[in-house]
């Protein structure tokens, strides 16, 4: 029975040590900031007074955006070789499941074998795929990337 009563002992000791930090931490602290008096808010000096220039309440310059053209006249819109690149390896996304960035290294690669005279497995094989198939794919992130390339040349010569 003593050990009871010791079990019992110990168990309200460690429900005390826990509840008086918890009533402790609902308490205001004893003092202010320094600068506030509990009327004056001190970061009211750093509101603006004025409107910034080209805004009058009614437009909003920021929401329209221009494109903006680099030197040598190309917008920063994706070109299409980007766009035929995405769509390509996205017909394969089953494939890029597994491992994320090899979509990313596929639209690279492809988007490398159309813009330079390079291969479609050159191109593939410059960032680096896995030869390997995982997960019930039907082939693998390296090949998938040949076919990707290999059709998006094709759609360019047309």
């Amino acid at each position: 029975m003593s050990f009871k009563i010791k079990a019992t002992a110990a168990l309200t000791a460690g429900v005390a040590l826990v509840a008086v930090p918890a009533y402790g931490a609902g308490q205001q602290p004893s003092s202010t900031p320094p600068g506030y008096n509990g009327t004056t808010n001190p970061g009211t000096q750093y509101q603006p007074t004025t409107t910034p220039p080209g805004y009058n309440g009614s437009t909003n310059p920021g929401t329209t955006q221009a494109a903006t053209t680099s030197t040598d006249g190309n917008t920063s819109e994706p070109s299409n070789d980007h766009a035929l690149a995405v769509q390509q390896c996205a017909s394969f996304k089953t494939n890029f499941k597994v491992n994320k960035s090899a979509f990313g290294k596929c639209v690279s690669a492809v988007e490398l074998s159309l813009r330079t005279n390079t291969s479609a497995t050159q191109a593939c094989r410059s960032v680096r795929l896995s030869h390997t198939r995982h997960d019930k794919q039907a082939r693998s992130d390296f090949r998938a990337c040949v076919l990707a390339a290999k059709k998006a040349n094709h759609a360019q010569s047309q």
